[in-house]
């Protein structure tokens, strides 16, 4: 039978969703369920004044296939699941591959142009499904991609062409002193993705104003929408269960990506469409690397646990575009030795002291500057061995960063400096190590900022010594 089934485990995940009109036709709730056609609407109403006159023009992420083979001769490409660029996600609503979008906020029209809509009855091969979904969403369309260059011809008539391009200040800050020889994509100015777009658009387009829509989209996605705010709650809450069921399974003699596979079997059976980043699991000597370093080698992910060490539990998930990111660093034999205690109360001293200063009329940077002055006001209390390392904790963490902000990336803007207001939401994190000992303590914290001061939504998992270790159940 055809419908909205939804167990009883997902209702307890979820909650109430609100309805854009569809049926779902699997277990897990869809972008379509959790994104009304208001929401989108309202987002390109407020794109409106950020562009003007101007026209802008998106391009949706490519099918499988067809991006293969456009970098089939990229080494560095790898095929992955489809998520739409989201951008064109963020203002349109559709998650169908091989789209373009022309915004004219001016005439208030947003027109889909798609290869699909060329196809014959009876080879519809998904038409008729982005059809009704345009017309749900209060689009225009779909019409012929092969119309798109004689409408934007006409419609652009002396008008900016707002376009997804690589911004200013990240072309200003390029650096010539590159990894990579300057041939290869990426490496040099004027071969990104994004620039070769621009490039091309321009020839087409002779003498077209080209500006980047990037500044618009950061101011429009800095501060969440409602609908935003409940699709976090979701995934945060996907997320923390799956670190649980992570930190449950941490014992000697485990291997790191046996805890990654339990992790991200919970994000699939909550609904999880993707991961957000790759599992950041740091065990020991691990935990005084940089997780690139353990990433990008094939085998070094891949440790056994011992006795006494520490463990760091990075991970989680993406559901309906949005994405969160939580840590906690835990104590391999399941119990914390006293020392280890010790040191890790001290850090939760600076993570508190951090915490309470995330507040609206606050940046963001004065929740790490809070974080030094808590800590240093411990470290008379400490002992001869703890005070060193942690006062050096305390004076980084002056000059240092709390963490990122958060939506449908992990980096949706890096403006730490302007006050903060309700309806931002950030990942909150530090690290304090104590190479001597091969120790590390992290925690990390989705934390939204509201009216009166700040919620932690990862509040479910624990994050104090008896909490983790009762999570460990070992």
């Amino acid at each position: 039978m055809r419908g909205r089934l939804v167990c009883a485990t997902a209702a307890i995940i979820f909650g109430s969703l609100p309805l854009a009109g569809e049926e779902n036709h699997g277990k897990f709730p869809t972008p379509a369920d959790a994104f009304s056609p208001a929401s989108f609407a309202a987002r390109r109403a407020r794109l409106k004044p950020l562009v003007a006159d101007g026209l802008v023009v998106l391009f949706g992420e490519k099918n499988l296939i067809d991006a293969w083979e456009e970098h089939l001769n990229d080494a560095s490409y790898r095929l992955g699941p489809f998520r739409q660029e989201e951008n064109f996600f963020y203002l349109t609503g559709l998650s169908f591959p091989d789209l373009a979008v022309v915004i004219d906020a001016s005439a208030g029209e947003a027109i889909v142009y798609a290869p699909t809509a060329a196809r014959a009855p009876g080879h519809d091969d998904g038409g008729a499904e982005l059809r009704a979904r345009i017309g749900t969403l209060g689009l225009t369309g779909p019409l012929p991609m092969s119309q798109l260059e004689t409408d934007l011809a006409s419609r652009i008539a002396g008008r900016p062409v707002h376009l997804l391009t690589r911004s200013e200040a990240l072309n200003a800050a390029f650096s010539p002193q590159h990894y990579f020889a300057p041939f290869l994509p990426g490496a040099a100015p004027g071969t990104y993705r994004e620039d070769i777009s621009r490039s091309l658009f321009e020839k087409r387009f002779p003498g077209v104003t080209v500006r980047s829509i990037v500044p618009a989209m950061v101011a429009l996605r800095k501060v969440l929408d409602r609908e935003e705010v409940v699709g976090m709650r979701r995934v945060v809450s996907v997320s923390a269960e799956g670190l649980k069921r992570g930190i449950a399974h941490v014992a000697p003699g485990v291997d790191e990506r046996e805890v990654a596979a339990e992790i991200e079997y919970s994000f699939k059976r909550s609904g999880a469409q993707l991961i957000a980043y790759g599992a950041d699991l740091q065990s020991g000597p691990n935990s005084m690397r940089s997780f690139i370093d353990i990433n990008a080698s094939y085998d070094l992910d891949n440790r056994t646990m011992r006795a006494g060490e520490l463990a760091l539990i990075d991970h989680s998930a993406e559901l309906n575009y949005y994405v969160s990111d939580l840590a906690r660093m835990v104590p391999v034999s399941g119990r914390f030795t006293p020392e280890q205690r010790l040191a890790y109360e001290a850090y939760l001293v600076a993570y508190e002291g951090g915490l309470a200063a995330i507040k609206p009329g606050l940046p963001y940077a004065e929740a790490s500057r809070a974080a030094g002055r808590a800590l240093a006001a411990k470290l008379d209390t400490l002992p001869a061995w703890l005070k060193a390392p942690a006062s050096d904790f305390s004076k980084a963490l002056a000059t240092g960063s709390p963490g990122h902000f958060l939506g449908m990336n992990l980096h949706i803007h890096d403006d730490y400096d302007t006050p903060l207001v309700p309806g931002q939401v950030m990942a909150y994190e530090s690290a304090f190590k104590i190479p001597e000992r091969g120790w590390r303590f992290t925690a990390e914290d989705v934390v939204l900022v509201t009216p009166e001061g700040h919620e932690v939504l990862s509040a479910a998992l624990a994050r104090s010594a008896d909490g983790i270790e009762a999570m460990m159940k070992h």
